[in-house]
C-alpha cells in the first residue's frame, strides 16, 4: 500500500511537470554487489555479439514513435496507470523495479511559448522538489535533474523535454531511489538522450 501511494505521487509529479518527474519508489537494495574474483584458471569467454536493438550495456530497446517524436527505451514491463489521473498524456511507462522511464506528450497552451510554459511548471512544483542539481530551459529544449522526497524514499529524476510540432512537449524521464540511480538508471541515459528525434 505505502508503495502504491508513493507511485501515485510520483507519477503527478510527472504529470505536472510534463515531463518533468520521478515517479516509482524503487525499495531494497540489490544484495552483495561485491565483485566477485574470477579463476584465472577459467578459459576467457569469447566476447559477446552486440545486438542492432540493444544499448551498449546490452539491455534490449523499443523504439517510441509518433509524427513529431521518438526516442529508443528499455524493453522493461509496463507500469499499470488505470488509476492515474491523466494517465493518456503518458506515452510510455515502465519499470525493471529498480528504474522507471517514462515519455509523456503534453500540450502548451495556446499564446504561451515553451519555454515560459516549462518555467511555470517547475515553478508550481518548486515545493515538492528536495534539491535541484540541474536546471537548464531553454526555447526549444529543457533539462532538469533534481530530488524528490516521496513517503521516506528519496528519489534522483532526469528529465529532457523537447518543443515538438503541434504545439506540444514531448518529455522523457527516468527515477530511481537516489542511492540506486547510478546503477539502475545512469548506464542507459546517453543513448537514450542520443536516440531522441524531436521534429
Amino acid at each position: 500500500m505505502k508503495k502504491n501511494i508513493v507511485l501515485m505521487v510520483l507519477l503527478f509529479l510527472f504529470l505536472a511537470f510534463a515531463g518533468f518527474a520521478a515517479f516509482q519508489y524503487v525499495g531494497g537494495k540489490k544484495g552483495n554487489d561485491v565483485p566477485q574474483k574470477k579463476d584465472v584458471s577459467e578459459k576467457a569467454e569469447p566476447p559477446q555479439q552486440s545486438r542492432a536493438d540493444a544499448f551498449s550495456n546490452g539491455q534490449i530497446y523499443k523504439v517510441f514513435v509518433v509524427d513529431n517524436f521518438e526516442v529508443k527505451y528499455p524493453d522493461w514491463p509496463n507500469i499499470d496507470l488505470k488509476n492515474v489521473p491523466d494517465a493518456g498524456k503518458i506515452k510510455v511507462a515502465v519499470t525493471d523495479q529498480n528504474c522507471v522511464f517514462m515519455v509523456k506528450i503534453a500540450d502548451i497552451p495556446a499564446g504561451t511559448t515553451f519555454k515560459a510554459n516549462t518555467e511555470k511548471l517547475l515553478a508550481d512544483q518548486a515545493e515538492k522538489i528536495s534539491k535541484t542539481l540541474i536546471r537548464e530551459v531553454g526555447d526549444r529544449q529543457a533539462h532538469f535533474e533534481g530530488e524528490v522526497i516521496a513517503g521516506k524514499a528519496k528519489m534522483k529524476n532526469v528529465s529532457y523535454t523537447y518543443l515538438v510540432s503541434g504545439n506540444q512537449s514531448a518529455g522523457i524521464a527516468f527515477a530511481a531511489n537516489v542511492d540506486n540511480f547510478d546503477g539502475a538508471c545512469q548506464p542507459i541515459i546517453d543513448e537514450v538522450i542520443a536516440s531522441v528525434v524531436a521534429k
